[in-house]
Parts: structure tokens; sequence; C-alpha cells
């Protein structure tokens, strides 16, 4: 299970990285924008959609971090599962 959980730190870290970089990119647009970012999930996606050009790339790596969280829980039990029987 430590392969699994050292999978998901790593993708948490990313994607706080990740969504930090919208916040700011939002507070960057308004102060009401940030804040609503912050507090309220789905506005989050709704100033990713009007703002894309500023925004791409910090999607792209809020993705990669929960990319990495999945590869974690998938992989990571099973190669621990290998491990035993070696």
């Amino acid at each position: 299970m430590l392969i699994a959980r050292i999978f998901f730190f790593i993708g948490f870290i990313v994607f706080s990285v990740g969504y930090l970089w919208i916040v700011v990119n939002a507070f960057k647009k308004d102060v009401l924008w940030g804040l609503s970012c912050l507090f309220i999930a789905f506005v989050t996606m709704i100033f990713l959609l009007l703002h894309w050009d500023d925004c791409r790339r910090a999607f792209c790596v809020c993705t990669a971090g929960l990319i990495i969280c999945l590869v974690g829980f998938i992989v990571g039990p099973t190669i621990e599962a290998l491990l035993t029987f070696i």
C-alpha cells in the first residue's frame, strides 16, 4: 500500500498546484471570481469554460494530478499483491 500512498500524495500535490493556479487566475480577473472559485466548486468549472485561454494549462495540471491519483489506486494494490507472491 506504500506505493499507492506515494502515487496518491504526488497526485494530490500536483492537483492542488493546478487548482491554486486556477484560483490565482480567477483572482486576477476579479475578486468575486476568485472567492467564488475558492468556496463554490461548480463556479470553478464555469470560470474554466469562460476563460479557457488563460486556464488551459492549469486544467491540464489538475487532470494530470487526478490521473496520477487514479494510477496509484489502480496499480498500487496490484503491485503490492505481486510483491507478496515473490
